[in-house]
């Protein structure tokens, strides 16, 4: 419990992992917890921190459900995120995975947080996003230059942006309202990107944190590419 009265756990590998392959999954819990703040997406308060020597997530909980979890108790799911308070954000929240390359948008990790009767969609589970190709990680090593990997094809092919883009919310935004979640991204500056990234423990980076910051400097220029929709 914080010294604010907050509650929250520390989020960590399940125990049959005896190594953590992917140490960048804790930073980027923070990452993007800090950049949807600036961006005013709702999303899961994260970051990456250390509990009695183990090192993880510290996430805030929060009120409400998966939507998987609505699904299993019989609800219908249109309805639900349709007559959401912020239906108006999804466009934005799209065009926000893409940007951070999250491979990982499912019913399992869009939260349903319930306010005066209505809910209101948020982001959870950021660890598998910026991928940094390696072995580990079943993707090729990456080059012993970080600063050219992160901006390299390998990292930006089409196949996984385009994979990306048919997330579980694709089909619940327009393509003008993804292009304007897109350009309000293009304003986030290098200086807020290098912000969110410094402020995190280099225990938590494989890779050097400038890369990580190059690559969502890199992705914010060329999200209209990524997005499908040229260089808009």
């Amino acid at each position: 419990m914080s010294d604010r009265g907050r509650v929250g756990y520390l989020k960590v590998l399940p125990g049959q992992f005896e190594a953590d392959p992917w140490i960048e999954q804790w930073a980027n819990e923070q990452i993007v917890s800090t950049l949807a703040c600036e961006l005013g997406i709702p999303a899961v308060e994260a970051r990456a921190g250390e509990v009695e020597g183990e090192l993880g997530a510290i996430v805030v909980f929060m009120d409400g459900r998966k939507l998987s979890e609505l699904h299993l108790l019989g609800f219908q799911e249109k309805p639900i995120v349709e007559g959401a308070e912020n239906r108006d954000q999804l466009g934005l929240m799209i065009a926000f995975d893409v940007w951070i390359l999250n491979v990982d948008r499912g019913p399992h990790n869009i939260f349903m947080a319930v306010g005066d009767g209505r809910p209101n969609i948020a982001l959870i589970d950021h660890g598998h996003v910026l991928l940094l190709p390696r072995d580990q990680k079943g993707g090729q090593p990456a080059a012993d230059d970080w600063l050219t990997h992160v901006v390299s094809d390998h990292v930006n092919r089409e196949e996984q942006n385009q994979s990306i883009r048919q997330g579980h919310l694709s089909g619940y935004a327009s393509l003008q309202e993804i292009a304007a979640g897109a350009r309000t991204i293009a304003d986030v500056s290098d200086a807020t990107i290098d912000s969110a990234v410094s402020g995190i423990d280099e225990r938590f980076f494989c890779c050097h944190p400038d890369a990580m910051a190059t690559l969502l400097k890199h992705r914010r220029d060329r999200l209209g590419e990524s997005l499908g929709m040229g260089h808009e």
